[in-house]
């Protein structure tokens, strides 16, 4: 999963919300005013629970990248699926029970790995480089700290541990690559006609009743709710506050520390890499190498066309080791004390430094000193903070005051609105799939389809919409998903029947052709009787581009040709069409043409598939060993 987020990501909020498969923080608050004690888990993974807000806080965000993949295709429905939800429920149990077993075996996730996986995030970087100023303003905006992103991001590694090492000591031995090579370059004779579609003639008024009383799920219409709702929004709140300049000075001196700016240094670097565990013999070969290379440039030859050559950082060296401009806490400790320690003379370059990667060279080019703003300088920004942190406090307060008053009522919104002097508003009917205004936001819409509105009719918990912005939501109106009467649909229903009865007749049409095909008629002769070609696809490979997809791979399941003797077969197509074909010959690849990269590609692949196969029968039998209890009923 982080990879994909590596690879699709533009900003933290994917990282933290998409993904695939990090399990989301724990909310608390709010919500408390409005649950009782007790167990509230929906699972249980030995002594871990996996909370109700654990698991609504990621079907929503499974919902929301379904929306944003399939578009104006999304079905919301879909996501309120018994089904669908256990199977969401099943993942996040066999993640915790990979984390168990993870942690139990003593996995660790070192501080240098965390690291690096930090900052090959693409969100973090700025011009292909992770870049500190950037990954502390992108956490900033989610309202979270490094040290909390970092434990996320650590849980989910130590996760992925026990696959991850699955994949590494998967055994492929070279025969099964001469296999997988064969089939994988298999290449096939064949030839096919595809059955012709058949004519719609369009259906009498029976069958078009028949098929709607058959099919009424087809013609409900859609669940919709109106909602009553106020809004608290710190941004509207009259703050009646001018500071003046002794408490200005007051806050500056007490947060003097937030006006350092830091030294920084432009550095460059040569790592010589030294993998985990290394022996005593490898490492002194590394140390050898490094002090090889500080010899040469000190005899002359430049550091980034050593770096270039040399260097197996790979995100540095295509630009001759330069690391951009480093401040303190954002590197390695050892790597860190020694540019920090290096002298801004002419040029200084490090001894080699053993860090938790390797060896580096390090070339200190330009230091940027730190200084302290003024009162004066910062004279503004005092006085805007101090009016946000009023405004928050007050927004605060009010929230609780709101909560308060709910929690005296959770059938109205009128008194909150009363106290709050706030305007109870009431949304247009909307679907699932959301409306216009505060409807539009993903976490009204999911509360707007609880039971606590559609069931018991309370006013939902405060809903988070944006930054200092609460929402409480009541139910105004719902139309439940009835049966739309025929002459309403009449016309969408003919064309379902329509579809039905030609695709049984080509169906019919296909198997009757089949039949013919088995007691020895040609596929010339019936691809002329249905009066169309057919169609030659010789050397056929699993990845033709020049004949239908579906085709190809229905093709490649057919069995082996024996000698002389073609397979021939009904193959049946998606969207209810239907060929006859037949394979001629198979020839296999072969491995022998195959270079060393294309074995070690496939050698990955194949490690990759034995990896997935053998995590799965491992999660299996922790289910089995351990204790999972489900909640079905808090689903």
């Amino acid at each position: 999963m982080l990879q994909a987020l590596r690879d699709k990501t533009t900003g933290v909020f994917a990282i933290l919300v998409l993904g695939a498969v990090i399990i989301a923080l724990s909310m608390f608050g709010v919500s408390d005013y409005f649950t009782g004690g007790g167990n509230t888990y929906v699972a249980k993974v030995g002594e871990e629970e996996i909370g109700p807000d654990d698991f609504r806080s990621r079907l929503s965000d499974e919902r929301s990248r379904a929306q944003a993949q399939l578009g104006t295709s999304f079905d919301p429905a879909v996501f309120d699926e018994p089904t669908r939800k256990r199977a969401l429920l099943d993942r996040m149990v066999e993640e915790e029970l990979l984390f168990q077993a993870a942690r139990d075996a003593g996995a660790e996730i070192s501080d240098a790995r965390l690291r690096r996986e930090i900052e090959d995030i693409e969100s973090f970087q700025r011009e292909g480089k992770f870049d500190p100023v950037q990954y502390q303003a992108l956490l900033q905006s989610q309202q979270m700290s490094p040290q909390g992103f970092q434990e996320l991001m650590r849980r989910d590694l130590t996760m992925r541990e026990i696959p991850r090492q699955l994949e590494a000591t998967a055994a492929i031995s070279e025969r099964e690559v001469d296999r997988y090579l064969a089939l994988e370059g298999q290449t096939r004779n064949a030839r096919y006609f595809l059955v012709p579609p058949a004519d719609a003639s369009p259906p009498d008024a029976a069958a078009i009743a028949k098929y709607y009383r058959d099919h009424p799920s087809e013609f409900m219409s859609e669940e919709q709710v109106s909602l009553d709702y106020v809004i608290l929004d710190a941004a509207d709140l009259d703050i009646d506050t001018t500071p003046d300049e002794s408490t200005l000075r007051a806050r500056y001196q007490e947060q003097q520390a937030n006006f350092v700016e830091e030294e920084q240094r432009l550095a460059s670097h040569i790592l010589v890499a030294v993998p985990e565990g290394a022996d005593a013999a490898a490492q002194k070969a590394a140390a050898d190498k490094a002090a090889r290379l500080l010899a040469e440039i000190r005899a002359g030859k430049p550091f980034a066309d050593v770096a270039s050559a040399e260097s197996d950082d790979s995100g540095s060296r295509a630009a001759g080791g330069d690391l951009g401009w480093l401040e303190k806490g954002v590197t390695d400790p050892a790597f860190e004390s020694a540019l920090f320690a290096l002298d801004a003379g002419a040029n200084p370059i490090s001894a080699p430094v053993r860090g938790s990667e390797g060896f580096h060279l390090i070339q200190l080019r330009e230091v940027r000193p730190g200084s302290t703003k003024t009162f004066e300088e910062v004279q503004d920004e005092l006085a805007t903070d101090l009016l946000d942190s009023e405004r928050e406090r007050v927004f605060a307060d009010q929230s609780s005051e709101l909560i308060d008053q709910v929690y005296a009522d959770p059938t109205s919104l009128d008194a909150a609105a009363d106290v709050l002097k706030l305007k109870v508003e009431r949304t247009p009917l909307f679907s699932r799939a959301g409306g216009p205004g505060v409807a539009s936001n993903p976490k009204v819409v999911e509360a707007a389809f609880s039971d606590a509105l559609l069931v018991e009719g309370n006013v939902s918990d405060p809903i988070d919409i944006g930054p200092n912005r609460l929402a409480l939501v009541k139910m105004a109106e719902h139309k439940p998903r009835v049966l739309r009467p025929l002459k309403d649909v009449a016309a969408e229903v003919t064309i379902r029947v329509q579809r039905a009865q030609a695709n049984e007749d080509v169906r019919q049409r296909a198997l009757a052709l089949e039949r013919q095909l088995k007691t020895g008629a040609t596929l010339d002769a019936l691809a002329k009787k249905a009066g169309v070609p057919v169609i030659d696809a010789p050397g056929v490979s699993r990845k033709a581009l020049n004949h239908d997809a579906a085709i190809v791979e229905a093709l490649f399941k057919l069995p082996r040709t024996r000698g002389d003797e073609p397979k021939r077969a009904l193959l049946t197509l998606p969207q209810g069409r239907y060929a006859l074909a037949e394979v001629t010959r198979v020839i296999d690849g072969d491995p022998a043409k195959a270079d060393k990269a294309a074995r070690e590609q496939a050698k990955t692949l194949m490690r990759a598939a034995l990896a997935v196969s053998e995590t799965r029968a491992f999660v299996e039998s922790l289910r089995k060993r351990s204790e999972v209890v489900v909640a079905e009923d808090r689903l």
